[in-house]
């Protein structure tokens, strides 16, 4: 909240200790945001293009699957074709201590 953009960064990840329909929404949040969803076995679930909430407003859009994730990235607003994640993308983990411990089917992350 609050963050302006990602300070240089492609994006920020998101794990979860417990798999479970986590929910992210854009409260206090001033740039638009891709935030791409994963399931517990890395499958790519669901992209939401999520905006700003406006200031003042009595309730903001929630966004995220239903189903179990554990892990969430966020990317700047159209970043996220670029990089060819979607459909058929899995989340692999490859190195816990690594400053980016994760990588795409589709390429680095």
């Amino acid at each position: 909240m609050h963050v302006t953009d990602l300070d240089g960064r492609d994006g920020m990840l998101f794990r979860f200790g417990v798999p479970g329909p986590e929910k992210f929404w854009m409260k206090d949040t001033v740039v638009p945001l891709t935030a791409v969803w994963f399931a517990p076995d890395g499958r790519f679930l669901e992209r939401d293009e999520m905006v700003p909430c406006p200031a003042g407003a009595a309730a903001c859009p929630v966004y995220g699957p239903d189903a179990p994730v554990t892990d969430a990235i966020e990317f700047p607003a159209g970043r996220v074709d670029a990089l060819g994640i979607g459909p058929g993308t899995t989340l692999i983990r490859i190195d816990p201590t690594a400053d980016c411990p994760f990588r795409t089917d589709s390429g680095g992350v």
